[in-house]
């Protein structure tokens, strides 16, 4: 998959294991790369986000009536799931 060099930083700056909200993202964000982009905004950023959910990067949910979204785990394929079950067994 190719991603554009936004989409790589917003998927570098999402956690597995936190939960983040737009400002939280944001604020993660190198400043190197946002001033390459000084016409970013939050409309950009939330269709990225779509856009990543779409393929099943991220995830997103309603927390305190707020939107937060969060990097997904790669599905195992089938024979991971395969060996993972025999290496359980022996």
């Amino acid at each position: 998959m190719l991603f554009t060099e936004l989409e790589e930083l917003v998927l570098k700056t999402l956690s597995f294991y936190e939960p983040m909200t737009l400002a939280k993202i944001i604020l993660g964000f190198e400043n190197e790369i946002l001033k390459k982009h000084p016409h970013f905004n939050q409309e950009d950023l939330e269709q990225i986000l779509f856009k990543l959910r779409r393929m099943g990067l991220v995830t997103r949910r309603t927390m305190k009536d707020q939107r937060v979204w969060q990097r997904a785990h790669p599905p195992r394929t089938w024979y991971g799931r395969l060996w993972l079950k025999l290496s359980t067994l022996f």
